[in-house]
């Protein structure tokens, strides 16, 4: 993953290649919110500072595996989803940054294509 300057320059690697980074959204001007296999092998939401490789995991033991992260306008807390592989299910979940807090606000099973 790279980012950029508004006007093209500074171009700068954020995340290495390899890592799998999937989705990713912006805190503030400064910092980003991406899901990528921080330790090589298990996709993990983490913070970190552009330009910088301060990776911080966040959620740990609940924001687990790959989602589409959004953040809250206070910045703080962030939804995001996660699918469960094998149970055909999708999960919405909010996380509070500063508290270390974390909430499922439902799981939802998959549509299966009608059979008629």
């Amino acid at each position: 993953m790279f980012t950029a300057g508004l006007d093209g320059t500074d171009l700068r690697e954020v995340i290495p290649f390899g890592l799998g980074v999937s989705h990713f959204e912006w805190r503030n001007d400064a910092e980003i919110l991406a899901t990528f296999r921080l330790d090589g092998n298990t996709v993990r939401h983490v913070l970190f500072t552009d330009g910088r490789r301060d990776y911080r995991a966040i959620g740990e033991g609940f924001l687990e595996g790959d989602g589409h992260p959004s953040f809250a306008p206070d910045q703080n807390r962030i939804v995001t989803d996660r699918n469960v592989a094998g149970k055909l299910e999708k999960r919405l979940m909010v996380y509070n940054i500063e508290l270390g807090r974390a909430c499922c606000w439902g799981r939802f099973g998959r549509a299966l294509p009608h059979s008629e």
